[in-house]
């Protein structure tokens, strides 16, 4: 965006994070509404769901945050200090994302939980919805500490973290995994 002074990809991070941030609030008011108004009450699910819009929210600001220190930017035109922001603020924009994630994979276990009828399909919800904690907890300790601290979002010193790409990795891939999960058991119930 040349007229703004603002390079393309720092543009591209904005508006993508700008459309997240209203197209989350307007669909957690619209299904809040739907609750309300024509098949209350409120449930897990609902929770879960606010949880997620919440910190879904939170990582798009962060991420806004980190534009305004550089991100998107060229590495030359930084500062180091613009750089330990920008670490600083992508590092808190992927931890809220890992627990967004798990609050938006708890919704669904709890939402296919909440239709069904019987009682043996409930417990396959909840160990879903077990397992799915245990996934969110154990990526965010491992998103947290890839890199030793005091200063576990400085990668600038990648010899002494974890690979990324592999952290990476591993956190999406069960999380696709946990995904299907949620799909299997919905097609299983129904």
């Amino acid at each position: 965006m040349s007229g703004l002074d603002i390079p393309s990809a720092a543009a591209y991070i904005s508006i993508t994070c700008s459309v997240a941030i209203v197209w989350t609030t307007f669909t957690f008011l619209i299904r809040t509404f739907l609750r309300t108004k024509v098949n209350g009450p409120f449930g897990r699910d609902d929770t879960a769901c606010l949880a997620a819009t919440i910190l879904g929210v939170a990582q798009s600001i962060t991420t806004l945050v980190a534009i305004h220190y550089g991100l998107g930017y060229h590495a030359y035109a930084l500062s180091m200090f613009s750089f330990d922001r920008v670490f600083l603020c992508t590092w808190i924009a992927e931890q809220l994302y890992i627990l967004s994630e798990g609050a938006a994979l708890l919704s669904i276990s709890f939402l296919i939980q909440r239709i069904t009828l019987l009682r043996k399909h409930h417990r396959i919800c909840f160990t879903v919805a077990y397992l799915i904690v245990i996934w969110a907890l154990s990526s965010w300790l491992l998103h947290i500490f890839k890199c030793p601290l005091p200063r576990p979002w400085d990668i600038l010193n990648a010899d002494k973290c974890l690979d990324r790409v592999a952290v990476r990795l591993s956190i999406t891939i069960s999380a696709a995994l946990l995904e299907v999960t949620n799909v299997a058991i919905a097609i299983y119930v129904v």
